[in-house]
Formats: C-alpha cells, sequence, structure tokens
C-alpha cells in the first residue's frame, strides 16, 4: 500500500522521472539505516531468519515455563515479536527527554 502511494505521487508529477527511486516506508528506513548499523557493526536481519533464528534457539534451549506452547506453529513468531516489541519499548524509554 505505501510504494502504492509513492507510484501515485510520481505519476501526479507527470509519470516516469529518471533517476526518482520510490519507496515503501519500510524501505526508506532500512535503507537510511544501511551506514548507521555499519558503522556498530551490526546487520539487519529479515522477520523469517529471526523466526528461523528463534526456532534453532528454541530447540536447544530447555525452558521448562514455555514447556506447553514451545512446539506449537506459531511460538517461534511470538517469540520475536515480544522480543521485538520489549527491544522498542526499552528504545523509547532510554531516548525520551
Amino acid at each position: 500500500m505505501e510504494r502504492q502511494a509513492a507510484d501515485h505521487i510520481v505519476r501526479r508529477l507527470g509519470g516516469s522521472h529518471a533517476g526518482v527511486n520510490r519507496y515503501s516506508l519500510r524501505q526508506l528506513i532500512a535503507a537510511l539505516a544501511v551506514p548507521v548499523l555499519a558503522e556498530s557493526e551490526l546487520r539487519p536481519i529479515t522477520l523469517l531468519a529471526a523466526q528461523a533464528l528463534a526456532a534453532q534457539v528454541i530447540g536447544k534451549t530447555e525452558a521448562p515455563y514455555y514447556a506447553p506452547v514451545v512446539n506449537t506453529p506459531g511460538f517461534p513468531a511470538a517469540l520475536v515479536e515480544t522480543v521485538t516489541r520489549l527491544r522498542l519499548e526499552e528504545s523509547v524509554r532510554r531516548h525520551r527527554i
């Protein structure tokens, strides 16, 4: 949907323009984050890769608290979502003025 909005703006400006890059909001953020991540020696990870990594970690970890749900199909995705939200909340908390 976001990309469609960018396409609409370009069409309103007269159609195709050489050198105009159209990004969705996520694509723009990812492109702008590349130099910042490189400075910190970090690399971006896709959602699918994060879920695969979570599934591997879950498979190698004994966590009795999660035993009843650890083998359910959505658990790796839920774990990634929860950790992401906690990290974002911590980041927001640290950067509040």
